[in-house]
């Protein structure tokens, strides 16, 4: 189930467009990890609001939430030398029914 977010530019008639929830993941060293750190900084400090980090509890990764339209739009919360290693799944949330339904298939 993917979640309406309202966009003026968008020709429909309630103004509201479908997007799509991804986890990113960026795993890193911990001999990488600030440089890993000041790459996303790099990208600026919206960016950088997005992600949560594991670091300080041995965890080396980046985690971001993001609502997109597709999977490059999502990319664009990550440093272009980073896209190799990242992690992305798109998200989706369940109703009742739809756990019913897979009980029943």
């Amino acid at each position: 189930m993917s979640r309406a977010q309202y966009n003026p530019n968008v020709s429909s008639s309630s103004g509201y467009a479908e997007t799509q929830e991804y986890l990113i993941e960026l795993p890193h060293t911990k001999e990488s990890c600030l440089a890993a750190l000041d790459r996303i900084n790099d990208l600026g400090p919206q960016t950088l609001e997005r992600w949560s980090f594991g670091c300080s509890d041995g965890n080396h990764t980046g985690y971001a939430l993001v609502d997109a339209d597709s999977l490059s739009e999502a990319l664009n919360v990550v440093p272009d030398s980073d896209r190799k290693t990242v992690k992305i799944r798109k998200l989706n949330k369940m109703t009742p029914e739809q756990i019913a339904s897979y009980h029943r298939s």
